[in-house]
């Protein structure tokens, strides 16, 4: 049972790197001022897919949501690397990022998943998306653009578990900005991480409805 999830874990470290490289170059192509350390994404990649698969191994979730799992995954890892190094969340990856978290949810009814699994994902994203859009435009000061087009794409994902788990994870993201600003004795944080970690903890080890 070990060797049966520690085998296939390993075998997806490998590509994490050489995937966190390909995120850094379309980082540097398209937006020449931002970059991310090579070895904190290189290794929050190998060790996010490894995370990936082994729930695969452990029954924890269908296979067919892996190739979710992982695109949303790298999405996180380098726009967690942005966020924290350099306050921003490029367009590039997240307007990019949903059309491709979209594409995986598209993808996966062929796979074996629910027909209903994109419609799941479009209502996250509203949900997410339109919660986020309203909180900026009553305090423009207290979301970035970014962050409510990363709440779309997060959405898009945490939608095809289940568009319920939305709310939660707003709360979720809410509550560790808040206790990062308390701990680093700071009025601004960045927004996106706390984001990140909430959506992941869902994305990444989902409990799907019957």
């Amino acid at each position: 049972m070990i060797l049966s999830v520690l085998v296939p874990a390993a075998m997806a470290v490998l590509p994490g790197p050489a995937c966190g490289r390909m995120g850094r170059w379309i980082l540097r192509r398209r937006c020449p001022e931002l970059d991310v350390p090579a070895r904190w994404c290189h290794l929050a990649v190998a060790v996010v897919w490894a995370c990936a698969v082994s729930s695969v191994s452990f029954g924890g979730f269908p296979p067919w949501w892996l190739p979710t799992q992982l695109i949303t995954g790298w999405l996180i890892v380098l726009l967690t690397g942005c966020d924290l190094w350099h306050r921003r969340l490029p367009d590039v990856f997240t307007l990019g990022g949903c059309a491709l978290v979209l594409g995986a949810l598209l993808v996966a009814p062929v796979l074996g998943a629910p027909a209903r699994l994109p419609l799941w994902g479009l209502v996250g994203a509203a949900v997410f998306g339109g919660a986020y859009a309203t909180v900026r435009l009553i305090g423009p000061s207290s979301l970035g653009p970014g962050d409510v087009k990363f709440a779309v794409l997060l959405g898009l994902a945490i939608g095809g578990v289940t568009p319920l788990l939305v709310p939660v994870v707003m709360l979720g993201a809410a509550v560790g900005t808040l206790v990062t600003a308390g701990i680093l004795r700071r009025r601004t944080v960045p927004h996106g991480p706390a984001m990140a970690l909430s959506a992941w903890l869902v994305v990444g080890v989902p409990g799907w409805p019957s």
